[in-house]
C-alpha cells in the first residue's frame, strides 16, 4: 500500500473517530462530576442498576430521600446524570483505547517500513562503497555503528 493511500485512511479513520468522539466530550462536558453523594441520599449502591432503579423509585414516590428537606424528583435527576456520566466516560474510554492501539499499529508499520527502506539503502551504499574512486567508506562505516548502537552492540 503506497503512503498517500495510507495517510488518507488514517485521516479518514482520524476524522471518523473525531466525529464520534467530540459529541460525547460536549455532552460530558454539560454534566456535573458523579460524587457519590446522590446514590448515598438515595440509599442505593453506586451502579448504574441500582442507582438506576432508585430514580425510577423516587419519581413514583416509592422511595423517599434520605433527608427529608431533599426533593425526591431533583434527586432522581441527580441520580440520572451520575449514570450517563458514567456512561459517558466509559464510551470515551473506549474510543480513546481504540484509538490509541489503531495509532500504535500505524506508527510501528511506518517504523518497519522506514526500518526496511534504511537497510535497504545501507546495503546498496556497502555495495557503492566497495567500487573504485567511491568516497562512501566513511558513511558506510558511520551507518553500521549507528545500525550496531540501535541493536545494542556498540
Amino acid at each position: 500500500m503506497n503512503n498517500d493511500l495510507r495517510n488518507e485512511l488514517t485521516l479518514i479513520y482520524l476524522q471518523d473517530k473525531q466525529a464520534r468522539i467530540d459529541p460525547l466530550v460536549a455532552e460530558i462536558s454539560t454534566l456535573p462530576k458523579p460524587t457519590g453523594e446522590a446514590a448515598i441520599e438515595a440509599g442505593c449502591k453506586p451502579t448504574a442498576v441500582d442507582m438506576r432503579r432508585a430514580a425510577l423509585r423516587l419519581r413514583t414516590g416509592r422511595l423517599r430521600p434520605r433527608d427529608p428537606n431533599t426533593d425526591p424528583i431533583e434527586l432522581a435527576v441527580r441520580l440520572e446524570k451520575e449514570i450517563r456520566f458514567r456512561e459517558l466516560a466509559q464510551a470515551l474510554s473506549a474510543e480513546l483505547l481504540d484509538s490509541s492501539l489503531t495509532l500504535d499499529a500505524v506508527m510501528r508499520n511506518n517504523q518497519a517500513e522506514l526500518h526496511e527502506g534504511a537497510m535497504h539503502i545501507f546495503l546498496t551504499a556497502k555495495q557503492l562503497a566497495n567500487e573504485p574512486g567511491s568516497n562512501l567508506e566513511p558513511h558506510v562505516r558511520a551507518m553500521r555503528k549507528a545500525l550496531r548502537r540501535e541493536k545494542g552492540r556498540g
